[in-house]
């Protein structure tokens, strides 16, 4: 923070607050960039305040099934019906 007020509270540069706009931007929260230019935070100070508020993102859940479980349309899998010898109808019917 190079200059200051005649009363000395620090003032920001321009491409300061430009960079704090910007990162707040990115980060998708553009309410927080008067609070971090009324503070005179540095653009550093900024990414480590949102970095600390962000919430860890949660590990996806494990949509695919198992390949030992049954089918997701109710049937046997393809593993099952090799072990059962059970044909699709599809077969039964040409056959």
């Amino acid at each position: 923070m190079s200059n200051s007020y005649s009363s000395g509270v620090p003032m920001i540069s321009v491409d300061d607050a430009e960079e704090i706009a910007e990162i707040c931007m990115v980060a998708g929260r553009p309410d927080r960039i008067a609070e971090f230019l009324g503070g005179r935070l540095m653009p550093g100070e900024v990414k480590d305040r949102l970095i600390a508020a962000a919430t860890p993102a949660q590990p996806a859940a494990n949509t695919m099934a198992p390949a030992n479980s049954g089918s997701i349309f109710g049937g046997p899998t393809p593993a099952e019906r090799d072990v059962t010898g059970e044909q699709s109808s599809i077969v039964n019917i040409l056959s």
